[in-house]
Order: structure tokens, then sequence, then C-alpha cells
């Protein structure tokens, strides 16, 4: 068989921009920049020797002739690989072809995955996508067993342990952050003593998660003398600190983009990763489709904040 010259995320760039004519409507449609547009599209023609999109003079983007050829010939492939998915479907051993459970971490679910999750599963009704955001290693009911997810999303400390099968997409950013008014006029990262001294916002009291932010600051010589609040809701967390209640540690991609230039990064704390787990196994057309949405909702993301 002849490898393909393209990507089907490439494919589905393509089909959106045929449809729409419009890089502006495409980049709205799948949820990401105009840039990412421009590039896959203009990478999906080097690729193939051949122009797709022409740009005319008052009257925007139209198909070139080998362009349209392209797009009927993609319409034909899609009917195929529909009708051979239908095949596989019937099977009696694979029921579920299109049920997949994701783990991801919340604010990646509603900052990156959700706004892009009706495209999905509009342009493909077979899919039946749950997502599971309760936070990795988080204590669970001993009583209810924790069922295996097929694709997992979520972010985690750069030295933490995460499982075999993982692999690193980024790596971001985590901090204390506080409103630009509790960091004076100082223009760089303060002191241990002087955080020390600011309001703090805790998950919940009592928690692992409370246990384990108070220790790894009491490593940096930082002992939160005043604690105001425990949150457990992130968005809620966001918007405490974004107030100016007090300070809290977070990692870069919690907080909204728009939020983001409201907000100081007073003390540096230990990078996180981005990690992805993809279950073993689970393999062909729909999970293929899964994980390019999946991991294209955030790395295609120009607000998603990755560092090097």
């Amino acid at each position: 068989m002849t490898p393909l010259p393209f990507t089907l995320r490439q494919l589905e760039l393509f089909a959106a921009l045929a449809q729409d004519l419009s890089v502006r409507g495409c980049a709205r449609r799948l949820g990401i920049s105009h840039a990412a547009v421009s590039s896959q599209i203009a990478l999906l023609e080097e690729q193939l020797g051949f122009a797709l999109v022409a740009r005319q003079a008052g009257k925007g983007l139209a198909l070139t002739a080998q362009g349209m050829a392209f797009a009927e010939d993609l319409r034909a492939f899609h009917a195929a690989a529909d009708r051979l998915a239908a095949h596989r479907a019937e099977e009696p051993a694979e029921p579920c072809a299109g049920r997949f459970r994701v783990r991801i971490g919340l604010a990646l679910f509603e900052h990156y995955v959700r706004p892009r999750l009706g495209h999905l599963l509009g342009a493909h009704p077979e899919l039946e996508i749950t997502f599971d955001t309760h936070v990795p290693g988080e204590a669970r009911d001993p009583g209810q067993p924790e069922p295996e997810p097929d694709f997992a999303l979520f972010h985690a400390p750069l030295g933490g342990e995460v499982g075999e099968g993982t692999r690193c997409l980024a790596q971001v950013r985590c901090a204390i952050y506080a409103a630009r008014s509790l960091a004076g006029e100082s223009e760089g990262p303060l002191s241990p003593q002087a955080v020390s001294a600011l309001p703090f916002i805790l998950p919940a009291a009592g928690s692992d998660q409370t246990r384990a932010h108070l220790d790894g600051l009491a490593r940096l010589g930082i002992v939160p003398r005043r604690i105001v609040g425990h949150c457990d809701d992130f968005d809620v967390m966001v918007n405490l600190v974004e107030r100016g209640m007090g300070a809290a540690c977070m990692t870069e991609p919690m907080i909204a983009p728009a939020i983001r230039p409201q907000l100081a990064a007073l003390f540096p704390l230990e990078n996180y990763r981005l990690i992805w787990m993809r279950r073993a196994g689970v393999e062909g057309r729909l999970p293929d489709l899964v994980a390019d949405f999946l991991i294209g909702c955030v790395m295609d993301n120009p607000d998603y904040p990755a560092h090097a």
C-alpha cells in the first residue's frame, strides 16, 4: 500500500476549509488559530506538490481545479472509510467500537476540549465519549472500582511518577499566582519570607492535595501564615485569586487566557508536564480520530501556554 503523503488531521482541516472557503471560518469551526490552519494547508500543498486553494482579489478563497478534484476524492475517501467502519461495527466481538472513556484534567477539559466537542460529536454521531475529570492521584472511594481509561490527558509534576505507557507532550509553568495588587512594586519573584506573609487559598482542608501543597512549600522555605480559604474547584480558585482574595499554587493552563494579564507569578514552582496516554490495544479509525482530536484541542490551540 502506498504511504499517504498527509495526515488525517490535515484532511480534517482541508475538508473544513473546502466547506467554508474561509481561513477564519475554518479556524472558528475547529477551535484553532488562523495560523494553524494556514500552516497545515501550506504543508499539505507542499506534500502533494500542487496548490489546493487560491486567493482571489476581493473575493476571498477558491479551490483550484486540483483542489476541487482532491475535495471530491476526499469525500469518496470518507465514504469508503465509513463503509469499512460499518463492517467492523457489525462484528460481535466489538459491539462498542465508538465508545471511549477519557481521563482528563478539569481545566484542560473546560478550557480546551469542551469548546470543540460539539463539532466532533456532530460530525461523528457514532462516537460516545465519557470524560472522567477527577484529579489523577486523588483518593477515591475504595468500594468503587476505577474503570481503566482508553485515553488520558492531564498535567503532572515534572519529577512525579505517571505510570507506564505515557509520554510528555509539553511543559507548562507552575507558580504561586496572585492579583498584581498583592505583588506590590516588585518586578521579580518575591522572597520566601514575603510569600509566606501573603494570604493563601489552598485546596480542601485536610485533603492529600493540601498536605502536598504545604509540604512542597515548606521545602522552599515558604510557610503560609494566613490561610484565608479552601477550594477544590479550579475555576473558583482562579476567580478568588483574580479578585485579590489571596495567592494560590496554580499551573498556567488553569488560568483563562483573558485573566492571565491580571495575575502575577510571584514565586516559581516546579514545572508540570502535559501527559498523554493511550491504552494498549485501542486501535483503529475511531480511536485515531479521538486521539487526534484530544491532542489537537490542546497543542493546536495558541492559548495553550506550552514551554520548551
